[in-house]
């Protein structure tokens, strides 16, 4: 087994599964406090598709595309009649320069039932690669494969001329450290379900600019036990806005600017502990929904805390006349809340019904500079109206 594929399993177990003692971070410099909120299921958040990879991971926003059922169903509603059915299909070669077979991929589709609803469905598949387990005499003991996937189905329906409602349900599998002979309360496969409410309002302000504004709750749902013990995880919930203005600069050229920021609803790790006896800490112990809302202000530091949990991404893209697409973008997330920052970048090719897009992304932080590069490609279908 190689080290570096070791290393990357390792840490992803570690930071969904691991028995948290809630300790404050000690007293030290700004910049050198860490705080991170762990969630179950993390993939559920990962960029699933080359064109919001290239724009900052921004997707709640943009334009619709088959794609809009991970990140804002609601948009499938304002796909132009003339294109009532869509199909996209995604790959990203996750952390590509470390393990040469962990990836994320996911098919997705939509149909428009009439002009004013549309239902979709999604799948995706997160593969973290070949695990083989040796003897310290080197003798292979058991191989093992560790993934998770999520089965999405959304409706969506306009409610005026510029407003639209999403819903989604998704059925969750995970399965990262299924062992045979290990103890009782080793890692176990999980199954869970959970839910996504968007919103999308789009409006043409004169000839050349038009705007658009989303948000959407997603992953709404129990939280699970990834072991025999008393202590559950939360499910990754995630608060994300965005906003979009599009300026055709004329007839065939067109620009589109995009910006999101996103938090996890999720409680904060602290050191507060009332009930000790039950070795579980404060904050693992709210339900799923108190901790949507305790999220807002439970942060250890406080306020500054709190806007540090917030990720920002921003993104542009140019089309020229409606054949070629660049793109380029900048995801921040803060040091002390995991440190990615990344630029990314991406282009597409549109023919006919055909869409192929490429994204890219590469981080800026010196800490994960060697283990954050990767891309994605995929490949949609619109179907015209005869």
């Amino acid at each position: 087994m190689q080290i570096s594929r070791a290393f990357v399993n390792a840490i992803f177990v570690l930071s969904i599964c691991h028995q948290t003692k809630a300790q404050t971070p000690p007293a030290v410099p700004a910049d050198e406090y860490i705080n991170i909120t762990t969630t179950a299921i993390p993939f559920l958040l990962m960029s699933t598709d080359a064109r919001s990879s290239s724009l900052g991971n921004c997707g709640i926003a943009t334009s619709p595309d088959p794609s809009a059922i991970f990140y804002n169903s609601a948009k499938l509603a304002f796909i132009p009649n003339e294109n009532p059915f869509g199909l996209t299909v995604n790959y990203t070669p996750w952390l590509s320069q470390l393990v040469n077979d962990m990836y994320l991929a996911n098919i997705s589709a939509f149909i428009k039932t009439d002009s004013m609803q549309a239902i979709s469905v999604g799948f995706r598949y997160f593969s973290l690669g070949n695990l083989t387990f040796t003897s310290a005499t080197g003798n292979v003991l058991q191989e093992f494969q560790p993934h998770e996937l999520s089965a999405d189905m959304a409706y969506s329906r306009k409610l005026s001329e510029h407003f639209s409602l999403g819903l989604a349900l998704k059925y969750i599998y995970s399965n990262v450290n299924t062992i045979t002979n290990t103890p009782a309360n080793e890692i176990k496969p999980i199954h869970s379900i959970a839910g996504d409410i968007s919103i999308y309002h789009e409006k043409q302000i004169n000839e050349k600019i038009d705007i658009a504004m989303g948000a959407a709750i997603s992953n709404i749902g129990p939280k699970i036990f990834y072991s025999n013990t008393i202590r559950k995880d939360y499910l990754p919930t995630n608060l994300g806005i965005g906003a979009k203005v599009k300026l055709d600069v004329n007839a065939k050229n067109t620009l589109a600017l995009t910006a999101e920021c996103n938090k996890l609803l999720v409680p904060t790790p602290s050191n507060e502990d009332n009930s000790p006896a039950n070795a579980i800490p404060d904050f693992q112990e709210y339900s799923a929904i108190e901790g949507i809302f305790v999220s807002f202000a439970d942060a250890p530091n406080g306020l500054e805390e709190e806007l540090n949990e917030i990720n920002i991404g921003t993104g542009l893209e140019y089309i020229y006349n409606n054949l070629i697409a660049l793109r380029g973008g900048y995801f921040y997330e803060d040091d002390s809340k995991g440190g990615r920052q990344m630029w990314t970048a991406g282009a597409g090719v549109h023919f006919s019904s055909f869409n192929i897009d490429l994204g890219y992304q590469n981080s800026t932080n010196q800490h994960l500079a060697n283990t954050n590069a990767t891309f994605s490609m995929s490949l949609q279908v619109l179907l015209h109206k005869s």
